[in-house]
């Protein structure tokens, strides 16, 4: 230890030891005891110790050399494979950027050939990627053999703005009927010009956005018309169009239409058709339609016929009415089969009402010398009631020339068939409102001109709706209400085809509701019916038939119009309780539904006359009969509905007296669609329920 001014002695392992001065310098000392004295010697107890010291960087001197070594070795090795990489890399890359510059290259028309690079891998997807060109013109080809193959002919481009490329199918032009463009098309400016000697024959064009157009071709040909289609898509540099062939679908549409406009049975224009083109032609004035008249014919002797000799004679006999007609797209003529035996003819276009006049007796020759030869060999002439409107004196108003065309022949029909007349305006102020009103009541059943409106009947207890009540509207404004319909239709023997008319359209509504899901489950519809009415066996049975599914929520509300009919009465109510239906009594407490209305029919619902109920809140003697109606019915089964309730103090004086269901203006207006509870009806009955808990 000599030499170091401090010494660390520490043993690192057995006779080794470390030894550190002041300095960092470290000495490795490995010592030796040695036992040099007999145990009988005066020195027994001493014991020599050797030493040896040596300088720690000699004696890691190996180890240190060898690190040395190994790093040399690592960073040679690193900068070795570096270069080999880099060299590797260049030497890869330089064919990859070779391979891309000929995919770019490509014409995309025709198959791909790549230069072999040498290299495994390169040259597998070089051959990929001409193995999925080759695919891909196959598939074009496919694709054109299938459009080729189609029973509509198609064609498709694109072009591509960017590369300036141009994709065509082989038949596009054939799709157009002009195969020799073909020829002329070498590129994208070709294409367009000849696109553009194309483009006289469109007749429809419809931009549906900034990116697709629509263009529709009328191409004449030898042997009539070609339709084509041409949609066309455009995105950024790109247009993409699809032409099609779509004659046989216009003449479809085409034939449609003539279908929709004409008449099946006699080919003439429908109703339809001549009121749009009647319309069309007055609306641009006297000046246009100059002196006009609107003929109104109604075939005599057609029932006679059908009832005698059977539905195809009577078939011929209109067949041959309008055959003699003028013909019904003539330049000053429209003709039109109006209904079964009914036809209009409109003259237009004519400078005076004499030269009309002439065109009309024309007419009448034409129908005299016309004949039908009936199964029985007898001779059936043509014959035909008329009634004349002139335009535009007496009117230049479509709807009015047909009501006036329309008295007039009636009162032809009324004093002699086979007759015309001109419109008399003295008579018609005179007698009008009958003769148009039964013309009127006719349309209105045949055509089922009615809607059906629904106001809820609601729950008290609860404030759930629970039915609707079916109400007619009449769709015509001169029979605006159902007591000017029931008022007409007594008095022409017409109460069996409105009650017919009531059960099928109300019923139908209400289904269609329901599939709807406009109405709530389980609701019941009540419909109103005639005491004295019954459809007939067949029209019930059809109707047990469509509305079987909704039978058991019907409830039969019997009118006050007439007298109850004992025997009809009885029918309709075993087909309701055979389908689970149940009976209200309309109205009670005014006309015939009174206390013998009662006892006779038993019904599951006594509806409280809006007379009795308006007002109940402040009329003593109302509240007392509402009362008594409560204690008998209820003990009888039978529950109470307050009708015609507008304000809520009815509503509340009605459910303080026990009533159980309420309806009117206040819980909701009737509507097409079933309306829900107004929000001043449902907080009401809320109160209610709350005072009742």
């Amino acid at each position: 230890a000599s030499g170091f001014s401090t010494v660390y002695l520490e043993k690192e392992s057995a006779g080794l030891y470390t030894l550190e001065r002041g300095g960092g310098e470290e000495m490795y000392v490995c010592s030796a005891v040695l036992n040099l004295y007999n145990t009988n010697t005066p020195f027994a107890d001493d014991q020599w110790v050797l030493l040896g010291a040596v300088p720690g960087r000699t004696l890691f001197a190996l180890k240190h050399d060898t690190l040395l070594i190994m790093l040399a070795l690592l960073a040679s090795i690193v900068l070795t494979s570096l270069v080999t990489i880099l060299i590797t890399v260049r030497s890869v890359s330089q064919p990859i950027v070779k391979l891309a510059a000929e995919v770019r290259a490509t014409d995309p028309a025709a198959p791909a050939r790549l230069q072999k690079t040498d290299i495994t891998e390169l040259d597998a997807l070089a051959g990929s990627i001409e193995t999925l060109s080759d695919e891909v013109l196959r598939a074009g080809g496919k694709f054109t053999q299938i459009l080729e193959m189609a029973s509509v002919r198609m064609g498709g481009f694109e072009v591509d703005g960017r590369d300036g490329t141009l994709f065509l199918t082989d038949q596009f032009f054939d799709v157009f009927g002009r195969p020799e463009l073909a020829s002329t098309v070498r590129g994208p400016q070709s294409f367009e010009r000849a696109m553009d000697a194309l483009h006289v024959y469109v007749t429809e064009r419809e931009k549906t956005d900034d990116e697709h157009t629509e263009y529709i071709f009328r191409m004449p040909e030898p042997d009539g018309v070609r339709w084509v289609r041409m949609r066309l898509l455009r995105s950024s540099s790109r247009w993409t169009g699809l032409a099609e062939d779509i004659t046989s679908d216009r003449m479809s549409l085409e034939r449609m239409e003539y279908e929709r406009d004409h008449d099946v049975l006699t080919e003439l224009y429908n109703r339809r058709a001549f009121k749009r083109m009647a319309l069309a032609l007055l609306a641009r004035g006297p000046q246009a339609a100059c002196v006009g008249a609107l003929v109104m014919l109604d075939l005599d002797n057609l029932k006679y016929i059908n009832d005698t000799y059977g539905h195809d004679m009577g078939d011929a006999y209109i067949r041959c009415m309008a055959a003699s007609l003028p013909s019904p797209d003539g330049e000053r003529c429209l003709v039109a089969r109006m209904s079964g035996d009914e036809f209009f003819v409109l003259f237009h276009g004519y400078d005076t009402q004499e030269e009309v006049r002439g065109q009309i007796a024309l007419l009448r020759q034409r129908m005299t010398r016309a004949s039908l030869t009936l199964p029985d060999g007898v001779r059936q002439p043509v014959r035909a009631s008329g009634g004349v409107a002139w335009y535009p004196a007496d009117s230049d108003r479509f709807d009015e020339l047909v009501r006036y065309a329309d008295f007039a022949m009636y009162q032809v029909k009324n004093s002699g068939k086979g007759e015309f007349a001109e419109f008399d305006g003295e008579a018609y102020r005179r007698d009008a409102y009958l003769v148009q009103s039964r013309g009127v009541l006719h349309r209105l059943l045949e055509q089922r001109l009615v809607d059906y409106h629904f106001q809820p009947i609601v729950e008290v207890s609860t404030g759930r709706i629970f039915a609707y009540e079916a109400l007619m509207r009449p769709r015509t404004p001169e029979l605006s209400s159902p007591l000017a319909v029931l008022e007409l239709a007594r008095q022409e023997g017409k109460l069996r085809a409105v009650e017919t008319l009531t059960w099928h359209t109300a019923m139908g509504a209400f289904a269609a509701h329901c599939r709807a899901g406009h109405v709530p489950e389980g609701c019941r519809v009540f419909i109103n019916s005639l005491s004295n009415q019954a459809m007939l066996p067949e029209d019930t049975a059809r109707f047990h038939r469509e509305y079987r599914d909704y039978l058991s929520r019907v409830v039969l509300e019997l009118t006050e119009v007439t007298r109850i009919d004992a025997d009809l009465q009885a029918v309709k109510m075993q087909a309701l309780m055979r389908s689970g239906g149940k009976l209200a009594l309309d109205d009670y407490g005014s006309g015939y539904n009174g206390e013998a209305m009662l006892l006779a029919v038993q019904p599951d619902y006594v509806k409280i006359d809006v007379a009795i109920v308006r007002g109940v809140d402040q009329d003593d003697d109302k509240r007392q009969l509402v009362e008594n109606l409560v204690s008998y019915a209820h003990v009888r089964g039978i529950a109470l509905v307050g009708e015609g309730v507008e304000t809520r103090a009815e509503l509340e004086a009605l459910a303080a007296l026990g009533v159980d269901y309420v309806q009117g203006y206040f819980l909701a207006r009737p509507a097409l669609l079933p309306p829900p509870v107004t929000p001043e009806g449902a907080e009401c009955l809320r109160a209610l329920r709350g005072e009742m808990d």
